[in-house]
């Protein structure tokens, strides 16, 4: 979605075609009624699948959806090209070959290039045949993962995709994938609207919120936390608990759909719930003197890349796309090592890092603008486009 209304800001004829839920951008447009229902359907389908399968869920897993027919839709609007998206649970790869138009496809997870997993963590399989899927709880070598891998690697034999990586890790680990052989890859970072989230004063974004509090607040927010280890709550947890500094100098925000204040032992915490309005959760990054991101992985996260561009600093663990947005003590902080004990160093080495003079908000805005922000990256997706309707950097 934001690159298509970065392209409609610059003009650009886009449309955009979504499934499930309701959007009101200018340009988009529901698939039929029709599909919704069969969408539906195959999404039960896939609940059924899992539970008379055996499998045991250990991540967030997807089976392929039922055959939802697109073709008429993308057909009515006539595009140059078609850039596909998260489309795991709406456009079956069979259906890929329906497309009649140079086919672009953003990494936002590894989905495209696995037998069904999001994230791989350790294992290395995508990279030989997806099998005995540890995603799955899996032992069996002809297992769903084989048969979607499988599926996935004949539907993409006979059509050419342009794979974008929006973080160099993906991009990286996409070109060593099996199914990604043959075809072409790039890197381009998902470009966010940086007056939309633009930094005020931490005093006037905690009167928008109602806080009253002169300590320092630690923002935290994820979906599903409590249920997907990948986000790495267990590990903030730890790493509070264990914390060296003076507890009663901070104040934590948590921001989720299953995240309770009490389960922050010995801080003051809030819990925001469930924020869907954009206003609301700039605010919150502006309210904030640092935001945790402890995810074990992670493409290129967009709370990471609202906070840097609302100039708050970030703590995060060195891992996937982190990186590319975070600066080691220039405009955040990076935790060499996965646990929570690092955690905690990094959060108390940051705070004192604090004292050293590093304009940490000024940096992070400015990472932000210079390199995400719509003016630089909108233009770096149009070259791509023109490159490959012109015969160029195509598979």
């Amino acid at each position: 979605m934001r690159v298509h209304k970065g392209l409609l800001n610059a003009g650009v004829d886009s449309s955009f075609l979504y499934g499930q839920g309701n959007n009101c951008a200018d340009g988009s447009y529901s698939i039929s009624r029709f599909n919704n229902l069969i969408h539906k359907f195959g999404r039960r389908i896939s609940k059924l699948k899992f539970k008379y399968g055996g499998y045991s869920l250990k991540g967030f897993y997807s089976f392929l959806p039922p055959h939802i027919h697109i073709k008429s839709q993308i057909e009515k609007h006539n595009p140059d090209l078609v850039h596909l998206h998260w489309v795991s649970d709406l456009l079956h790869p069979a259906l890929l070959s329906d497309i009649k138009k140079p086919i672009i496809w953003s990494l936002h997870d590894l989905n495209p290039l696995t037998g069904g997993c999001h994230y791989t963590s350790s294992c290395n399989l995508f990279q030989i045949e997806c099998h005995a899927c540890p995603a799955l709880g899996s032992v069996r070598c002809d297992d769903i993962s084989r048969y979607q891998f499988l599926k996935k690697a004949n539907a993409y034999k006979s059509v050419k995709i342009n794979f974008v990586g929006s973080s160099k890790w993906i991009t990286s680990t996409g070109m060593s994938s099996v199914l990604g052989g043959g075809h072409c890859f790039h890197h381009l970072p998902t470009p966010i609207d940086t007056v939309a989230f633009s930094p005020i004063t931490k005093q006037a974004a905690r009167l928008k919120l109602g806080i009253s509090t002169n300590k320092k607040i630690i923002l935290f927010g994820a979906d599903r936390a409590m249920t997907d280890p990948r986000k790495g709550f267990h590990l903030l947890l730890e790493a509070l608990q264990v914390f060296n500094g003076d507890k009663n100098q901070y104040k934590m925000l948590i921001v989720g759909d299953d995240l309770k204040s009490d389960s922050i032992e010995g801080f003051e915490a809030h819990s925001i719930g469930i924020v869907k309005d954009e206003s609301l959760m700039h605010a919150l990054f502006c309210s904030a003197d640092l935001f945790v991101a402890p995810s074990v992985e992670e493409n290129l996260s967009n709370m990471i890349m609202e906070s840097i561009a609302c100039g708050t600093p970030v703590l995060a663990f060195n891992i996937g796309g982190n990186p590319d947005m975070i600066d080691h003590l220039s405009n955040g902080y990076l935790v060499n090592e996965v646990s929570g004990k690092a955690l905690s160093d990094g959060l108390f080495n940051f705070f004192g890092a604090e004292n050293l003079g590093v304009d940490f908000s000024g940096n992070a805005r400015k990472k932000a603008v210079e390199c995400f922000d719509n003016s630089v990256v909108i233009p770096q997706y149009l070259d791509l486009y023109k490159q490959i309707l012109n015969g160029r950097d195509s598979a």
